[in-house]
C-alpha cells in the first residue's frame, strides 16, 4: 500500500510542477484564457481574439513582476 501511495504522490507532484511550475501567474492566465473563451463562445461571441490578448497581458505582467523582483523593489 505504501508503494502505491508513493506513486500517487509522485504523480501529483509531477503534474503540479508541470502545470504550475515556478510561475503560478502564468498558469492562472491560462485558466482565465480557457474560461473566458468558453464563456464568450457560450454567448455566441467570437473568441479567437481573447487568447492572444490574455497571453500578451499575462506575459507583460509576468515580465514586469520579474523585473521588479530583479531590481529589488519588491
Amino acid at each position: 500500500m505504501s508503494r502505491i501511495w508513493g506513486w500517487i504522490v509522485g504523480f501529483g507532484r509531477f503534474w503540479y510542477g508541470f502545470i504550475i511550475g515556478d510561475d503560478w501567474l502564468a498558469a492562472t492566465g491560462v485558466l482565465v484564457m480557457l474560461g473566458g473563451a468558453y464563456g464568450l463562445l457560450q454567448l455566441d461571441v467570437p473568441a479567437w481574439w481573447f487568447g492572444p490578448v490574455v497571453i500578451l497581458a499575462t506575459a507583460a505582467w509576468t515580465i514586469r513582476r520579474g523585473l521588479i523582483r530583479r531590481s529589488g523593489h519588491d
